[in-house]
């Protein structure tokens, strides 16, 4: 394993914050070998669902890399209602972490250990609210109660889509606005930079907070305020086990997904150098997210390549583009054919804010 002492990045999401349904519909896993980005886990745990032969899910920094390792370990070992305790999502005492913690502990690599061992308070506090991203979230929640909890009172309690749809679609009203003034506290520079959401000049920022309310409105069209994990964690702080969750830890998918982890593993890498490291048609399926908010033009380039050349014929590729698309300046390999009827459709039944899809399949 690398050095983990030159690896001095924070861990910043402990949180899925995507709908993983949607990489399971785009990339028809059955029977596939899958890369994906690691992230906080989520992700590359949910592809199991869709029954792939093997995910692979590679990260650069080892925070992140450890909290999956954990996460794996926990869900091998725990049912479902026992893992929700254990992050964070149902109510457990420290005292029960801690313990579950320390049963779990000696299942983990010797390096994954010593990070953990070095942060318990991170388990004791609730697992799923340890990253920075996800402290700050909850700081938002705070600011939002303060100032349009009406609102969110008012969206909350619409039992139907036509209900929210009423609901927001007066321009101008109060309640309107009031939306929009959420958003705009969320790019605020004191609030957005900790959360990854500085968009840069005052223009970027109203920009990207408008994205962001349009997306809102977007989502709400077609899926109920009470069915979006995300949107709850954003207006209350923190998750329930009997409301919405990310989609790995859904009561349908939990026990599946379970009996299938065999079929992940975890590499600390950075992703272009797994790529360079791996034979010409490994993979047939990649789940990439965010990557142009990473990566220099330059970088894109070279990772789309490294890409191409992994790729096996007829491999499905969906990237995830937080606030914008993909970088218009980097020319896609002939071989990768954007689909972009899916990537309309994954845009309408997304139940996440903020994100563009870019879908492809490789056409040699």
């Amino acid at each position: 394993m690398s050095d983990t002492s030159a690896n001095s990045c924070p861990l910043e999401y402990t949180c899925c914050n995507e709908d993983s349904r949607s990489e399971v519909t785009a990339l028809r896993l059955q029977g596939r070998r899958v890369l994906s980005i690691a992230a906080a886990g989520g992700r590359a745990i949910s592809l199991l669902y869709g029954d792939p032969r093997e995910v692979v899910a590679v990260d650069a920094n080892y925070q992140q890399f450890s909290l999956c390792w954990l996460k794996y370990h926990a869900i091998r070992h725990l049912n479902r209602e026992g893992y929700l305790a254990f992050v964070g999502i149902a109510p457990a005492p420290a005292a029960y972490k801690l313990r579950t913690y320390d049963r779990l502990r000696d299942s983990l690599p010797d390096g994954v250990r010593d990070y953990w061992d070095s942060h318990r308070d991170f388990i004791e506090q609730g697992l799923i609210y340890a990253g920075s991203f996800d402290r700050h979230i909850i700081l938002l929640s705070k600011v939002f109660r303060l100032t349009i909890w009406s609102a969110y009172r008012g969206i909350a309690n619409c039992s139907t889509l036509p209900q929210q749809i009423r609901y927001l679609s007066v321009a101008g009203s109060l309640r309107y606005r009031l939306w929009q003034t959420l958003f705009k506290l969320m790019y605020n520079p004191k609030l957005a930079q900790p959360m990854h959401l500085d968009a840069g000049s005052d223009e970027s920022r109203r920009t990207a907070a408008g994205f962001f309310f349009e997306s809102m409105r977007s989502c709400l069209r077609t899926h109920l305020f009470s069915d979006c994990f995300q949107l709850k964690l954003f207006t209350e702080g923190r998750l329930k086990k009997n409301g919405p969750l990310p989609f790995h830890l859904e009561s349908g998918h939990y026990e599946t997904i379970r009996r299938r982890l065999d079929r992940l593993s975890f590499r600390y890498s950075e992703i272009g150098s797994f790529l360079d490291s791996e034979p010409a048609g490994s993979f047939d399926a990649f789940s990439l997210s965010d990557l142009s908010s990473y990566l220099s033009s330059d970088q894109l380039v070279d990772l789309l390549a490294g890409v191409e050349r992994t790729a096996s014929d007829g491999a499905l590729i969906c990237l995830r583009e937080y606030i914008a698309p993909v970088d218009p300046r980097v020319a896609w390999p002939k071989s990768l054919k954007r689909d972009a009827q899916l990537e309309a459709k994954l845009s309408r039944m997304d139940r996440v804010l903020g994100y563009t899809f870019v879908c492809a399949k490789v056409d040699r």
